[in-house]
This record gives structure tokens, C-alpha cells and sequence, in this order.
């Protein structure tokens, strides 16, 4: 699992061989969430603030070029 972007404490990765739509894991000690590339929206989270998740969301927004281009890489497709 390829860490494509570290936050902070976040470590940003695509599992390789992941199911669609496009999305991103965000990943610390003791949390993960799930969001969508192209939105930024939150699909699935356990363990942060909604506060966290927003900042997180942000983060995603900011680096969809990135984050994209790397999926792409991995899974093939959009």
C-alpha cells in the first residue's frame, strides 16, 4: 500500500486492486476514512472528529491532481 501524501500525523495511501469509485484511505493510529477523489466527500470514517474529517476532506480537494493521477496508476480506471 503505497503512501501517496503524509498531513501531519495522516498518511494518505490506495490499497492496490481496490474496488471503485475513485477514493483515497487516510490512515493514523487508531483511525481510517474513506474519502472520494473527485468530491472530497467522506464515504466511511471511524475514530476522527467531524472536525478532523473536514480538514481531511480539504486536504483531498487540495491535492485531487495528485491523488487522481496516482489512482489511475494503481487501478487502471476512473
Amino acid at each position: 500500500m503505497p503512501v501517496l501524501l503524509r498531513f501531519g500525523r495522516f498518511k494518505f495511501v490506495i490499497y492496490p486492486m481496490d474496488h471503485g469509485p475513485a477514493h483515497v484511505h487516510v490512515l493514523t493510529a487508531g483511525a481510517e476514512a474513506k474519502f472520494d477523489i473527485h468530491t472530497g466527500e467522506c464515504l466511511a470514517a471511524y475514530g476522527f472528529s467531524k472536525r478532523t474529517v473536514n480538514q481531511l476532506s480539504e486536504v483531498v480537494i487540495k491535492n485531487q491532481d495528485l491523488l487522481m493521477e496516482a489512482w489511475k496508476e494503481y487501478e487502471g480506471q476512473e
